[in-house]
């Protein structure tokens, strides 16, 4: 099988490591040389010697701000930005993700969408009925929805359709209800939480509870959106002694107290109805710039792994030419950092020669540190041992090994790059060493099955043409 390396790098980086080997065969003659690894070594810092080591990047709170037609015009230039670039990589004229866009942008709203969300689906239903009936000019709609019935889909219709939420709680707030609230505060969704205090009668339990939820809920929402009501209506006897044996009896109606709610209600429709209408759009953006992102990737894999494919060869190829380890580092280097810029351009994001030698030799200490490359060697010897399609050779394996390494280098790379935001230009340049750590993991753990790596030695051998004759 022939191999077409037109890369300058590639030449460069694997020519490199054919020639120490041919040195390293005559210097054994000449022992005041010294260990071939050392001069390996040596050549192997050599090659990364540009670039300095990347500092590891603090994991720093995101700080999400308040929705600005600023803001709003920013990420409506992103989205149009992402649907001109899936229009040419699509090789399409048209997509439907133009007419969704216009549909968000021109849609003229007057009525506000108010979701309930608590646990207690009849005081839900009927907190429902009285802001119905209380809030005045009819210019707000109400929908009741459950946190348990919250999947990611639900969640998502909350987001979109809806411009404020009311959290109710019967008491103390749980840490399921809690991560809600901080995703939806996260989405810039306007919330307001409820409590409901029409299961305590006694106002020390009622205070105790209040307290409670301004801890729990610090720094997430606002005290002065933490609202108290009583959703509570019902007719008790009263019964009022004169003395042991005359009293008068009467009968009391309880109403529900939600007056401060409903005042709250009104006046945040009346004053800044634009303004969640806004964020309600802008959510909607930022939904169906997701969409267009997840399509665009579909395109970009499928361009991606034929690349993926043919560097795996070509590093197995190069390393069962060379049977030096410190020659095999060298030579799967040079391919490592050209399939990094390759599939960087691929998917939009300008990765220098420099960048890419540091991040092939991240890469590389990442799966060492993680055992990676010893647990892969060690599985692919077990399997070729019982496996009679193929001759042993230290070669083979360590071919093998390269292959499989360069594969799920390359896919955690791409799984890292569908994450970046390419309308955002900064973000070309970084490199998170903690997120590729996780794809990295992700990845071997999914490409480790005995099948997969059965399958995955068969077609090297075939492909290469290293089985028995």
């Amino acid at each position: 099988m022939s191999i077409s390396i037109k890369k300058p790098i590639l030449i460069s980086g694997v020519g490199l490591s054919f020639l120490i080997f041919f040195w390293q065969k005559i210097s054994l003659s000449f022992p005041h040389l010294g260990e071939y690894s050392f001069w390996g070594l040596i050549l192997v810092s050599g090659f990364f010697w540009l670039f300095n080591p990347q500092g590891k990047e603090d994991n720093l709170p995101v700080v999400f701000n308040p929705v600005t037609p600023e803001i709003f015009a920013r990420s409506l230039a992103q989205v149009k930005k992402l649907i001109t670039i899936f229009a040419q990589e699509s090789e399409s004229s048209e997509t439907p993700f133009a007419q969704r866009l216009n549909e968000i942008i021109e849609t003229n709203r007057t009525i506000a969408q108010v979701a309930i969300v608590s646990n207690h689906k009849l005081n839900s239903e009927c907190l429902k009925n009285i802001l119905e009936k209380e809030i005045k000019n009819n210019n707000c709609q109400f929908a009741t929805f459950t946190p348990s019935s919250l999947n990611a889909q639900k969640f998502d219709h909350l987001l979109f359709n809806h411009d404020l939420i009311l959290f109710v709680v019967q008491g103390d707030l749980t840490e399921s209800e809690k991560e809600i609230i901080q995703k939806l505060i996260i989405k810039q969704q306007k919330t307001i939480l409820v409590f409901n205090q029409s299961d305590y009668n006694l106002p020390e339990e009622k205070e105790i509870i209040q307290k409670q939820l301004e801890t729990r809920i610090k720094g997430i929402i606002d005290p002065t959106e933490i609202l108290i009501i009583s959703t509570k209506s019902e007719v008790i006897k009263v019964k009022k002694y004169q003395d042991k044996d005359n009293y008068q009896e009467w009968q009391e109606s309880i109403k529900p107290q939600c007056d401060n709610l409903i005042n709250s209600l009104s006046q945040t429709l009346e004053n800044h109805q634009k303004d969640l209408f806004l964020a309600t759009t802008y959510r909607q953006l930022l939904g169906l710039k997701k969409e267009i992102h997840q399509q665009l990737n579909i395109i970009r894999k499928q361009k991606a792994l034929p690349i993926v494919e043919k560097y795996q060869w070509i590093a197995a190829s190069a390393t069962f030419a060379n049977p030096v380890a410190s020659l095999d580092l060298l030579a799967v280097g040079a391919i490592n950092t050209q399939m990094i810029i390759d599939l960087g351009s691929i998917y939009q994001q300008k990765i220098t020669l420099n960048q890419g030698k540091q991040i092939s030799l991240e890469l590389a200490k990442l799966m060492m540190k993680l055992g990676i490359v010893e647990l892969s060697s060690q599985a692919i010897a077990t399997i070729l041992k019982t496996n009679t399609i193929t001759y042993i050779a230290g070669g083979v394996i360590q071919g093998i090994s390269a292959a499989y390494l360069t594969r799920i280098c390359s896919l955690s790379l791409i799984e890292y790059l569908e994450q970046q935001d390419i309308t955002i230009e900064e973000n070309s340049s970084k490199f998170n060493l903690n997120i590729i750590k996780n794809k990295i993991e992700k990845v071997f753990k999914e490409n480790q099955k005995q099948a997969f790596l059965n399958n995955f030695i068969k077609q090297t051998t075939q492909k290469l043409g290293w089985q028995k004759a």
